[in-house]
């Protein structure tokens, strides 16, 4: 099964399912599957349709903006490190 995602959204789904395809003895489909509908219901995931009318996923505003908030975290640690 081909997954249809936006490249942020891929870019995570790909690293949680490398962090837990050992954890789990499961096809890549299935344990994609259960990432994307586990993201769902937290809020972090949502479907659509695109114009063709296939099922396509996407990082919600909230997923985005948590990942923004992640990166100034980031940003000003490493600012007081060198400070």
């Amino acid at each position: 099964m081909n997954f249809r995602m936006g490249k942020i959204l891929g870019f995570w789904v790909d690293a949680e399912y490398e962090s837990r395809r050992f954890q789990v003895r499961q096809s890549k489909t299935k344990l994609f599957c259960q990432i994307l509908l586990e993201w769902e219901e937290d809020g972090d995931a949502m479907r659509y349709l695109d114009r063709s009318g296939r099922i396509r996923w996407k990082a919600t505003p909230k997923f985005l903006q948590h990942l923004h908030d992640e990166e100034l975290d980031a940003k000003e640690e490493l600012e007081a490190q060198y400070l």
